[in-house]
């Protein structure tokens, strides 16, 4: 069995499930998912913003959760020689010590009854071996009508989706110190980078704060800003991966918008500072895939 837990906004818990799904079916083990984060009452604080289960959006996704019993066999306490001895060699748990991707929680695999994977996983070598399966299970619900307008919009056009992420980023001092919010600057320089390759496009818009999109964004004279609900919170990644091309922010949310988009000549653009935190930015090398341009 292969438990791994499940946490952070929709971006961060496909990571999770895309690590775990890869590794699972490498070496023909039961995936299974520790949601219990999502059952806890947390509060919001300036270091922590709550999020919700998201992964049930995509038919496909192997929904098995974790179960006590199934978590026991795996962090179970014992006072017995031979049962701590057989939980030692058998039962595995992996984290992450830095950004950067390792191999390092595959060895042994075979020989682990019970593998625990526990962190962010952000890097496409976990699972790019399985890029086809992963897409499958990442297939997006049937559009409702006023997506369906917006495809056929972005499919009439040279689109280029342009995701500008603030919400807690801006808001929250702790976040804001990690992350940092990107600079008008950077999609200024992203846009002009696509100009000079892509001779006409349109631009559309995604964000978490309209209001600020159409305070400052006037950089463009073809843009659309896309004002939906987004209630389900799949609904703007959906739409993004349905464009030509990308301009993402330092989110994981519009990473999966681009890597889900299966457009062979695709271009897509991340920033080259991805942290706030200087030392964490160092790490980044496997986050972006090297196809991809970082400006």
């Amino acid at each position: 069995m292969l438990i791994v837990k499940i946490s952070g906004g929709l971006g961060n818990q496909m990571f999770q499930y895309a690590c775990g799904y890869a590794l699972a079916l490498s070496k023909n083990k039961i995936l299974k998912l520790d949601l219990n984060l999502f059952q806890q009452n947390l509060s919001e604080s300036e270091r922590f913003t709550p999020r919700n289960y998201g992964l049930n959006a995509f038919s496909n996704i192997i929904n098995s959760k974790a179960n006590k019993q199934d978590l026991a066999c795996f962090i179970g306490q014992s006072n017995g020689i031979f049962q701590r001895l057989k939980n030692f060699l058998y039962r595995k748990y992996y984290r992450p010590l830095t950004l950067k991707s390792s191999q390092e929680y595959i060895k042994d695999c075979n020989k682990s009854n019970f593998i625990y994977l526990d962190g962010y996983w952000q890097s496409e070598n976990y699972f790019i071996k399985y890029r086809k399966e992963i897409l499958a299970q990442f297939s997006f619900p049937k559009p409702t009508k006023q997506l369906e307008l917006l495809v056929e919009e972005i499919r009439s056009n040279t689109s280029v989706s342009i995701h500008i992420r603030r919400g807690d980023y801006a808001s929250k001092s702790a976040i804001n110190k990690k992350y940092g919010v990107l600079e008008l600057g950077y999609y200024i320089k992203a846009i002009n980078y696509l100009k000079s390759i892509v001779p006409s496009f349109k631009l559309f818009v995604f964000s978490d704060d309209h209001q600020w999109v159409r305070e400052h964004f006037n950089i463009a004279d073809r843009f659309k800003l896309i004002d939906i609900n987004n209630t389900l919170g799949y609904e703007d990644m959906f739409l993004m991966s349905q464009c030509n091309h990308n301009i993402i922010a330092n989110s994981s949310y519009s990473w999966w918008s681009a890597w889900l988009n299966t457009s062979p000549s695709k271009i897509v653009i991340a920033p080259l500072k991805w942290f706030a935190i200087e030392e964490k930015n160092k790490q980044t090398e496997d986050l972006i895939p090297h196809t991809w341009i970082r400006l």
